[in-house]
């Protein structure tokens, strides 16, 4: 069971996690069950309520019993005379700039 010092959405969409997992037939048996998910969850998100509600999201549009890291859908397309190479070593760039920023992309 979510603690109540969380945020109201993600308390909310657990909830509707809940319910998901009960329409599969794949409810959690105990309550240490369902607390280690949702610690889990907690870790797998970095205790953000936002990319927490979005991970569940992302497991009920998938129909997962499970957590995973966010998927992200990223085109990138080449640069006039960039190389694949080139191409990859700036998005690596990129994404380091975000983590430094706190922004972090799976």
């Amino acid at each position: 069971m979510p603690p109540h010092n969380q945020n109201d959405l993600l308390v909310k969409k657990w909830s509707e996690w809940i319910s998901f997992r009960k329409e599969l037939k794949k409810p959690y048996k105990t309550q240490k069950g369902e607390s280690a998910a949702y610690n889990w969850l907690l870790d797998l998100c970095d205790h953000n309520s936002e990319t927490g509600v979005a991970i569940i999201n992302q497991s009920i549009e998938h129909e997962w019993l499970d957590f995973y890291a966010l998927k992200t859908r990223q085109i990138t397309k080449l640069l006039p005379g960039e190389t694949k190479i080139q191409q990859m070593l700036r998005e690596m760039r990129e994404r380091e700039k975000l983590e430094e920023n706190g922004n972090k992309q799976p």
